[in-house]
């Protein structure tokens, strides 16, 4: 797959790979990872000196699949993929334009809010997995789920969206353990290996008021519960990122 695109944020995924988001005039985004050394400093040869959106070409981009969380094309850097502009020279130069102008400028900068926020532009077409952004409330232990050999502890969470909207949702106790490091680095007195004081960690997030951002998949679609959502990712909301995306929506 060859693609001309404006690359709007890189990212250092580990100490050898890296991804780009690309995109363009028709409001798709490409999300790009490739593997390089550990030294590599520009590792799809943007220059040092570009800041802001760059237009640039790949040759042979391996186009993997589409990230329902991002809503997003998924492709990777393969052996065969090359930059080149000389033979896109003319789609180059047209993205060049759109770049630099108003309309252009204002996209791009939307594109990375959205990233940043982590909140898909749209994700009704995806009923199985849903954004949350809010606080924890309550929760208590809900059943154990049992998946081959292993026995993971459920809990049930009431989360608090705002405007008076109430989420209930059940989490694993690895991503309950999560979320309360990341409030706080060292919590052995409410949160340990061998167990759980419910009435303790819900005093704890409902204290501290950390603004979460919650990934979810509705139960409903593989487990035949209702209004039922398991919460598959959990990490502090960038609020940066948020205010920024309503900012521009709001503008």
């Amino acid at each position: 797959f060859d693609v001309a695109a404006c690359i709007v944020k890189v990212l250092r995924v580990s100490r050898n790979k890296s991804l780009a988001y690309l995109t363009d005039e028709s409001g798709l985004v490409l999300k790009l990872f490739r593997d390089h050394k550990d030294h590599a400093v520009d590792p799809f040869s943007l220059g040092a000196a570009q800041t802001g959106p760059v237009v640039t070409a790949f040759l042979d981009v391996q186009i993997s699949s589409f990230d329902t969380s991002e809503q997003c094309a998924v492709g990777d850097w393969t052996l065969l993929t090359c930059k080149t502009n000389r033979m896109m020279q003319i789609r180059c130069e047209e993205l060049q334009t759109w770049c630099k102008s108003p309309q252009g400028i204002k996209f791009c900068c939307d594109v990375v809010n959205r990233i940043d926020s982590m909140i898909p532009l749209c994700i009704e077409p995806f009923i199985e997995k849903k954004v949350c952004v809010g606080y924890f409330l309550h929760l208590h232990e809900m059943q154990n789920r049992i998946t081959g050999s292993e026995v993971s502890t459920l809990y049930m969470v009431l989360i608090d969206c705002g405007c008076g909207a109430l989420l209930k949702a059940i989490i694993t106790k690895k991503l309950l353990q999560d979320a309360v490091h990341f409030c706080y680095s060292l919590t052995k007195s409410i949160l340990d290996e061998e167990g759980i004081s419910l009435p303790l960690v819900s005093e704890f997030l409902r204290n501290n008021q950390v603004l979460f951002y919650f990934l979810l998949h509705d139960r409903q679609s593989y487990a035949g519960i209702p209004s039922m959502f398991e919460i598959t990712q959990v990490s502090p909301a960038n609020i940066d990122g948020i205010l920024k995306m309503h900012s521009s929506i709001a503008n």
